[in-house]
């Protein structure tokens, strides 16, 4: 298993969260100290699909999932669907994860209409008993 984050960049924590005697128990403070995935502080997708499949798009197969866990709020930059697209037809599958309530995702600067056509699956995911749930229904 393999763990990227994102703001407008992206980058690899895999060895962050995998850190002996703290498995998965970093902060996202920690992941914005430790790895450069912020050049403004405001989401901007299509450069990070960009960055992400100039970088890591070898590590995809058809036998990866995807998994995303991101609003889909872009601040009104250009969404990049068509590198998503691509992200996507190198997959298994990719599942989006929105902390937004589900009512909020076609307003203001959320794109999530514009990566759903490529997801397997976009739920909304707001707390532990939904990804707990999410994670059942998947595995």
């Amino acid at each position: 298993m393999r763990f990227f984050a994102f703001v407008d960049q992206v980058a690899e924590i895999t060895g962050l969260m995998h850190q002996p005697g703290r498995p998965g128990t970093v902060s996202a403070r920690e992941i914005l100290r430790a790895a450069p995935i912020s050049l403004t502080g405001f989401s901007h997708y299509g450069q990070v699909w960009e960055c992400f499949h100039n970088r890591y798009r070898e590590v995809l197969t058809q036998r990866t999932t995807v998994i995303v866990l991101g609003d889909a709020r872009n601040n009104w930059q250009p969404e990049g669907a068509d590198i998503f697209r691509s992200i996507a037809g190198l997959c298994r599958r990719v599942i989006w994860l929105n902390p937004l309530p589900k009512e909020k995702w076609s307003g203001n600067d959320c794109i999530i209409d514009a990566y759903a056509p490529y997801c397997s699956q976009v739920r909304e995911c707001r707390n532990a008993a939904q990804l707990t749930q999410i994670i059942r229904e998947i595995l």
